[in-house]
């Protein structure tokens, strides 16, 4: 009577000899495979596989055509055109109103960059975000610029103001003053203060030319250098110990400015 031979098993058990040892010596020790307990199990998880890989997704290469692209960014989730993201715009806005035309833009661009729907509002999120911090900052840089300026001009803060002011209409009209209040840069103290010598130059101008003839807004830049010498109590013309040149000096100062104003009354 013949001994049976030694068969191999695919789940193996009590006696059976390890699947395995039917495998190339050098594959017999691979660790992966000890997790299969026979070659269904292998055959199984090798389909599996080549179905995963079927269905992967594979990042073109650089130099692919464009319709390789989007059909890659298709796949990936981004909407047919830029029109189709569902983009919620923020509550509050950075500069207080939303910008329509920048918004078409940033579409454009987020569907060329193949940007899924998350990804294009996580974008936009951080970029109004940002801006909204900028421009906070920004404005309260400006409004500690001006009350600089109110420090060191005192009294005076008025009429200098009032000089720039004169300085940005005969320099540029009603142009640059609306592109200095759209742009916020009105406000920036180092170009207040150059408006401010300027104006002052031009004013000191039309009083020392001696012109019968002024236009409304020299006009109005020399009443308030007189209300600004009014209700400045350190200046001479106001100030009772100011000595007897400085008193004359802004007498002639206030008397010129007057006839400048009224011209044809008094000497």
């Amino acid at each position: 009577m013949s001994t049976p031979a030694t068969t191999l098993t695919n789940n193996g058990g009590d006696g059976a000899q390890d699947w395995r040892t039917s495998l190339p010596e050098e594959l017999r020790t691979e660790k992966s495979f000890e997790k299969f307990k026979g070659v269904p199990d292998l055959a199984k998880s090798y389909t599996e596989l080549e179905k995963s890989m079927g269905n992967a997704i594979r990042m073109p290469k650089a130099d692919a055509p464009q319709e390789e692209f989007d059909k890659f960014y298709a796949r990936l989730g981004r909407p047919e055109s830029p029109d189709k993201y569902e983009l919620k715009r923020p509550e509050n806005p950075a500069g207080g109103q939303w910008d329509e035309g920048l918004e078409k833009e940033f579409r454009t661009a987020a569907h060329a960059s193949g940007l899924q729907p998350r990804q294009a509002q996580g974008l936009l999120d951080w970029f109004n975000k940002t801006q909204t911090e900028r421009l906070s900052a920004y404005t309260k840089g400006m409004e500690e610029g001006v009350g600089k300026l109110k420090t060191e001009w005192g009294a005076k803060f008025d009429e200098k103001l009032g000089m720039a002011n004169r300085a940005v209409k005969e320099l540029g009209g009603d142009e640059l003053k609306t592109m200095l209040e759209d742009t916020g840069l009105g406000n920036h103290p180092v170009l207040v203060k150059l408006f401010a010598k300027i104006g002052e130059s031009m004013m000191e101008d039309v009083i020392i030319s001696g012109e019968g003839h002024m236009e409304d807004s020299s006009k109005e830049a020399i009443q308030l250098k007189i209300d600004s010498i009014r209700r400045d109590p350190k200046h001479a013309f106001n100030d009772p110990k100011a000595s007897p040149a400085a008193r004359e000096a802004a007498l002639k100062e206030m008397s010129g400015m007057y006839k400048q104003l009224y011209p044809g009354t008094g000497e």
